[in-house]
């Protein structure tokens, strides 16, 4: 039997919060019938909690809930693992937007899409368990992360740094050298297979490049568990 209702109020924060923390503790089978989610998506945990909050799949610019009409508020799913010791540790990094290499020329910092559509964010931690379907996973945290009043000051001038590392880069028709180990927090890491149709034009060359993602990097994550994710080890 499922306990699944949207009765949360998308212009609320704190309502999109309340709403996910009922899932902590909790696998998205407890909530919402998995059989509803269909194709390539089944093994996506992010496509269950869309569906528990209501999101239709999309791949706009938008924030996920601006997407239904509601407050610039990004979905954000990050999987955990424990360790033998019994630590927490995250699984891997947490991929932001694809890098649009045409468009993101003509952004600064302050109105850049990376922003626009990661400023505020929903994330949605769980324990990932081999061999577990994605809906079988259990929630471990669901917190409300703001880049400008939740992270220290320092580290967010250093992901402005990093990112106009990229896009300078990037004006200088060189995106194919890119590397998510010349920055610091704010990384380019590859997204998307290494065939063809994975690389990407770019505007001051004629070298495709390969597709890119904003993402923080695993060892930013683990060094500030409590901060980002709420975890005392």
């Amino acid at each position: 039997m499922f306990i699944f209702t949207t009765e949360y109020d998308k212009n609320d924060p704190e309502s999109i919060l309340a709403y996910g923390q009922r899932l902590v503790g909790h696998a998205l089978c407890d909530f919402i019938d998995p059989s509803t989610i269909s194709g390539r998506d089944k093994g996506r945990l992010g496509a269950y909690v869309e569906k528990y909050y209501g999101i239709p799949r999309n791949s706009t610019a938008m924030p996920d809930f601006a997407s239904i009409g509601g407050v610039q508020l990004e979905l954000k799913t990050n999987p955990l693992k424990r360790l033998a010791s019994g630590e927490i540790r995250v699984k891997e990094r947490l991929v932001f937007n694809i890098i649009n290499y045409c468009d993101i020329c003509n952004e600064s910092w302050e109105t850049s899409s990376f922003l626009a559509k990661n400023k505020n964010m929903l994330l949605v931690s769980y324990f990932h368990s081999p061999g577990e379907a994605a809906y079988e996973h259990i929630i471990y945290q669901v917190r409300l992360l703001r880049l400008d009043r939740d992270i220290p000051a320092a580290d967010f001038e250093q992901m402005h740094r990093d990112w106009e590392y990229i896009v300078n880069l990037i004006r200088r028709g060189r995106a194919e050298d890119l590397s998510e180990g010349d920055t610091s927090i704010l990384g380019a890491c590859t997204k998307g297979s290494t065939a063809a149709s994975s690389f990407r034009d770019q505007p001051f060359s004629t070298t495709r490049a390969k597709q890119r993602a904003f993402s923080w990097k695993q060892n930013y994550l683990n060094a500030h568990l409590h901060m980002l994710i709420g975890i005392d080890n």
